[in-house]
């Protein structure tokens, strides 16, 4: 006699596993909740941007008025980070982005980045180390987008290294491949977490550090859009983490010549 082996319950309608067809569904809610989340907190933090302009324009332009203003200013800077978090994770994990595409040299991309992080540095003391080629690294991408995966990995390293630590941001190819890599001496990564830290949703980091676990997923999902890839390595806890993005070039002799084609 053959012993029967039941198969797992499934859901009738579309053939999937009873439990996949409940994460699907857990999913499509949570996508759910923060596109409204990201909608509900757009308008109040706009008044409180245009409250602070005014605040800016018309307090005393002393010492300790200043300090107040740069710390109000900060507050609602990470809060519009947040918000923006939330609204492009919706729209990308939910697959209603599309990517407004262009011929642009990567270095510049690498260089809007740094600019944008570069208060966030300031603020945290870091050393950003930045290694760019001279030639330029042409590629067909959304300008914006690639400049999001950038801020989003120097963000995180600022964000889980302690005060003055060192970050790089390393820009090289490889065969057609622009290769990103942005290395630091921060708290590294449990060697467990690795295979999960690309998901949604998933903290990695201490609690209290910030982290809303939506940054990594967006790299992630903006990478892939491109035709690229994104993995992260660490030794283990204490020991820093590396972050390394590829993405095809299109203006590498063989992409030239199959675009002839």
């Amino acid at each position: 006699m053959v012993a029967r082996q039941d198969s797992p319950p499934r859901d009738i309608e579309r053939g999937y596993p009873v439990g996949h067809v409940s994460l699907a569904i857990e999913e499509r809610r949570i996508e759910k909740f923060l596109a409204t989340l990201a909608h509900e907190f757009r308008n109040p933090l706009s008044c409180l941007q245009t409250a602070m302009d005014l605040v800016e324009a018309l307090l005393p332009d002393d010492q300790r008025a200043r300090e107040l203003r740069g710390m109000i200013r900060r507050q609602l800077n990470h809060l519009t980070r947040l918000v923006e978090d939330l609204s492009d994770a919706s729209s990308i994990l939910e697959g209603r982005v599309v990517l407004k595409t262009e011929r642009l040299d990567l270095r510049q991309v690498v260089f809007d980045a740094v600019e944008v992080v570069a208060p966030l540095m300031t603020e945290r003391q870091h050393l950003l180390a930045s290694m760019v080629p001279e030639r330029p690294l042409y590629m067909k991408g959304d300008g914006m987008r690639l400049t999001q995966l950038v801020v989003n990995l120097l963000t995180n390293a600022a964000k889980f290294t302690p005060v003055g630590g060192r970050i790089e941001l390393r820009v090289e190819t490889e065969g057609e491949r622009a290769v990103i890599v942005v290395r630091d001496n921060g708290i590294g990564i449990d060697p467990a977490m690795l295979p999960r830290l690309f998901d949604r949703l998933v903290q990695a980091g201490p609690p209290g550090a910030g982290s809303m676990g939506l940054g990594l997923p967006l790299v992630r999902q903006i990478a892939e859009l491109h035709g690229g890839s994104v993995a992260a390595r660490s030794d283990g806890i204490g020991k820093g983490s590396e972050f390394v993005v590829r993405l095809p070039l299109r203006d590498s002799p063989k992409a030239r010549l199959r675009a002839s084609h």
